[in-house]
């Protein structure tokens, strides 16, 4: 009968590797979310792009201190960055 134990040996470890985003390869703090009149929310960094699907307007929105790829499409209602909105529409 062979058991399984949940240990491993050191050798199958790999050294942390150092990475843009913090010195000792540790990924950085996702940025704080502030309050405004009782809801929580996210800061946009800019509008990208906007598109139409069924009948509801989206906007492809950039989020401050996240990366490219953590850009999403969001609809129109849940953006409170209205100057934002005005300069992409410019």
């Amino acid at each position: 009968m062979c058991h399984i134990h949940n240990t491993f040996h050191i050798s199958l470890l790999d050294p942390i590797k150092s990475t843009a985003i913090l010195p000792h390869g540790l990924p950085a703090a996702p940025p704080a979310t502030y309050v405004k009149d009782d809801h929580e929310y996210f800061e946009v960094k800019d509008v990208l792009d906007s598109r139409r699907t069924r009948n509801q307007l989206k906007y492809l929105i950039e989020w401050k201190g996240y990366p490219d790829s953590d850009n999403s499409w969001e609809p129109s209602s849940y953006i409170m960055a209205c100057d934002l909105v005005k300069k992409f529409h410019h």
